[in-house]
């Protein structure tokens, strides 16, 4: 499918949500060369289930979301020298701002040169992706755990990270690098690992934005310097790690009171 420069002579600026949907044949989509730039919104092409190219024709874009969505792109061709495509994702201004869903792309690698992903929309139907790997400088990545798919299984971040740490693929963060502790936190869905001793100085969040899910966790540390928010809700215990059946935590700990009344598995000092 060619998308024309030009309809009638009026210039082609923009592709609203859902204009190109539900064809199985389409496997590449070329943009005719343009002067004028084109905006692509969230799910612009939607369940294109054979699409795994899309030629850009050099052209300038601005992407407004997840613009092509279950569709199995691959490769992204002729973009414009404001766009860098590279392994799976497409950068713009050094962020990442969508990330193709093809099952070869079970990774996410952000490059030395990237400050990182927009913002959760660059996300949102990246249902293989399974590990998110970043390096010390990033900025930014996207701070409510509802963006994040179900096939997670750890967020890297590596250390020296003014505003992000990770533990065991487990990513927390800071609201502010002027903070001296790690605010909030996102345990990825499908984290395989029984156990999870925490950090220091950071706190478990199992609530608000984040809205935690993962039925693999059995056992968790709780270290001196560290809380869980909102320890006196069943929230954590019930829904957010459905399966825990044992709390370790510090003796002497300012939450253990709290804890002990609401959790009915196992609680061991240490």
């Amino acid at each position: 499918m060619t998308i024309p420069a030009k309809i009638e002579d009026k210039c082609v600026t923009e592709i609203a949500k859902g204009a190109i949907a539900n064809d199985s044949k389409i496997t590449k989509i070329i943009f005719e060369s343009r002067t004028k730039h084109i905006d692509l919104y969230d799910a612009a092409f939607l369940n294109l289930s054979s699409l795994t190219t899309l030629d850009m024709g050099g052209g300038y874009y601005t992407v407004w979301g997840h613009f092509a969505a279950d569709c199995p792109v691959k490769d992204i061709i002729n973009i414009s020298k404001y766009h860098t495509f590279y392994e799976g994702g497409l950068y713009s201004n050094k962020e990442l701002i969508y990330f193709c869903e093809n099952p070869c792309y079970s990774e996410i690698n952000i490059p030395e040169w990237s400050t990182g992903i927009r913002n959760g929309y660059s996300l949102r139907y990246s249902k293989n992706v399974k590990v998110i790997n970043a390096h010390k400088n990033i900025t930014y990545l996207p701070q409510s755990y509802n963006w994040y798919n179900e096939a997670l299984e750890a967020i890297n971040v590596e250390s020296g990270n003014s505003r992000y740490m990770s533990k065991d693929g487990v990513l927390f963060y800071k609201i502010n690098s002027s903070q001296t502790k790690f605010g909030y936190s996102i345990y990825p869905y499908s984290k395989k690992d029984t156990t999870f001793i925490m950090p220091e100085n950071c706190t478990l969040c199992s609530r608000s934005s984040n809205l935690i899910t993962n039925p693999y966790l059995e056992t968790l540390y709780i270290p001196a310097t560290s809380t869980i928010n909102n320890s006196d809700s069943l929230w954590l215990y019930n829904t957010a790690f459905k399966n825990l059946k044992t709390i370790y935590i510090t003796a002497g700990h300012s939450q253990y009171d709290k804890i002990s009344d609401t959790f009915t598995g196992n609680i061991y000092t240490y």
